[in-house]
């Protein structure tokens, strides 16, 4: 299993390169604070294939980030087993044509967005930069149409369990800053016992906001 924090572990070397500050991120984020995501600093793949006569066809897929947000608060509590929670995430993409050698009539899915199904809760860790983070098991929904010579056509949601989500959080100056990762490994989705299957997805992003 690939884990989150190798991937953001350049996130915390250059929190700690930087300034260290006296202010509690935790008190910073106590009230929700909304994020929007760097469509240029995000990055998703999946491992896509399909089941022909011939064998199986396979390969990754990088999917291209249109816009997203995500909502984050810091949860005090007297026994200091303090919550990081995710209130809020969304993600849309952009329209991705299917290989035409599989598909023959030139269908496109539109409309491709995942959002975390219910805000998630995690330990919040606090390092000496002052950053918090933390990591939790997540679900995703995916909402998604499939276009057919320009007419489209509702697909029906999916659900995405299991996923390993890590998200780092800084709060100074004014500037919010989220990084987050989020990982499956294996089988994510499959459809008529295989003939199509997704695989092996990763989503690395950033965001950024004002402190409300």
């Amino acid at each position: 299993m690939r884990l989150p924090i190798l991937v953001l572990a350049p996130v915390f070397a250059a929190c700690a390169a930087g300034d260290s500050t006296d202010d509690d991120p935790r008190d910073t984020l106590a009230s929700p604070q909304r994020a929007t995501l760097a469509a240029g600093e995000s990055k998703t793949t999946v491992h896509a294939s399909i089941r022909r006569p011939d064998g199986v066809h396979g390969g990754e897929a990088d999917l291209l980030v249109a816009s997203g947000q995500l909502v984050v608060h810091v949860e005090r509590e007297p026994d200091g087993h303090d919550q990081l929670v995710l209130d809020e995430l969304r993600v849309a993409y952009q329209d991705v044509v299917l290989p035409p050698a599989y598909f023959h009539d030139g269908q496109v899915l539109t409309g491709i967005e995942v959002r975390l199904e219910r805000p998630l809760a995690m330990a919040a860790r606090v390092t000496e930069s002052g950053v918090v983070w933390g990591n939790a098991t997540a679900d995703l929904r995916l909402d998604w149409d499939l276009r057919v010579d320009g007419q489209p056509y509702g697909l029906a949601p999916q659900s995405l369990e299991g996923l390993d989500l890590e998200l780092i959080v800084s709060a100074q100056d004014g500037a919010l800053r989220a990084d987050l990762a989020v990982f499956r490994d294996g089988l994510m989705w499959t459809w008529a016992d295989d003939v199509i299957t997704l695989a092996d997805a990763t989503l690395i992003t950033s965001a950024y906001g004002g402190i409300d």
